[in-house]
């Protein structure tokens, strides 16, 4: 999102494991598979917001 000067972009950056998180299991044509979907289920996510200076770059 732009508002005036200032870009707001979210992120989400991995950690650690998260204790008793499974990622969920998938079966297609009877084989077992890890969905895209389901990658980093069993780890655990910090979602932060980032404001940048839209003419330096520079974060605020």
């Amino acid at each position: 999102m732009v508002w005036g000067d200032r870009i707001f972009l979210t992120t989400d950056v991995e950690g650690g494991k998260a204790e008793g998180n499974q990622p969920p299991k998938h079966v297609l044509g009877g084989t077992p598979f890890r969905h895209p979907d389901s990658v980093g289920a069993d780890v655990r996510h910090t979602l932060t917001v980032l404001c940048l200076d839209r003419k330096t770059g520079e974060i605020l």
